[in-house]
């Protein structure tokens, strides 16, 4: 878990009641993100995407190192007893 996930992460998870399947959307957001900004899983840290919770319990992204500045993420998130999905989109500042 502490390779993959961070403090704030890790504490969120603590806290939930169903802590394996938020872990595994969790865990789906993270490579979601990197499909998005086409990189592989290996590229980068992962504790370097963090899954922030609002108030709601709306997912929300964090980037650190390398990733910053790529532009803006959405994501989203879903689970169930058995399986997790999760989908990001990235939005690129206009280059010209």
């Amino acid at each position: 878990m502490k390779k993959v996930f961070t403090d704030k992460e890790r504490k969120y998870l603590e806290e939930k009641g169903i802590p394996e399947q938020s872990a595994a959307g969790m865990f789906c957001a993270k490579e979601a993100v990197l499909k998005a900004m086409e990189l592989g899983i290996t590229d980068v840290s992962l504790k370097d995407i963090e899954v922030l919770h609002k108030e709601s319990g709306a997912p929300y992204v964090k980037l650190y190192g390398t990733l910053l500045g790529r532009g803006k993420l959405y994501v989203s998130i879903t689970h169930t007893e058995d399986t997790a999905s999760a989908f990001a989109v990235l939005e690129q500042e206009d280059e010209r």
